[in-house]
């Protein structure tokens, strides 16, 4: 799996795999999901037609994250990440922590209006 979200690695550095596009990672890493969030407030509630604040809302994603990756944009409003829902900012953190690099995991969330359902490849945070 890891070659798959990675690239074949080229070499080993430190027990760690480089990738073949450069991203250094330790294999069975916490994973990262690369999103910058917040809480739903009830204007923004209101504005996205949502019937409650749950969710984490999200104000940008990392460049190159898994997020990105998978298709998250500013606006939409992540409400569960595989079996776990997420009431806000602060679960969206937890939950983040307990997964590994190589799951791929469903992402429920609202964009426009409209729930959706997408699937993320978890990915190690990349070591600068």
């Amino acid at each position: 799996a890891f070659g798959r979200l990675f690239g074949h690695p080229r070499k080993m550095r430190d027990g760690a795999l480089v990738g073949a596009d450069g991203v250094l990672a330790l294999a069975g890493m916490a994973g990262w999901l690369g999103v910058e969030a917040g809480n739903v407030s009830k204007r923004r509630a209101a504005d996205l037609g949502l019937s409650s604040r749950d969710g984490a809302y999200v104000k940008g994603t990392k460049e190159g994250s898994p997020a990105q990756k998978a298709g998250i944009r500013k606006g939409d409003v992540i409400l569960r990440i595989g079996r776990s829902p997420i009431g806000g900012k602060a679960d969206l953190s937890k939950v983040s922590d307990r997964f590994k690099a190589g799951q791929v995991l469903n992402v429920d969330f609202v964009r426009g209006g409209e729930r959706q359902t997408i699937y993320m490849a978890i990915e190690a945070r990349p070591i600068s």
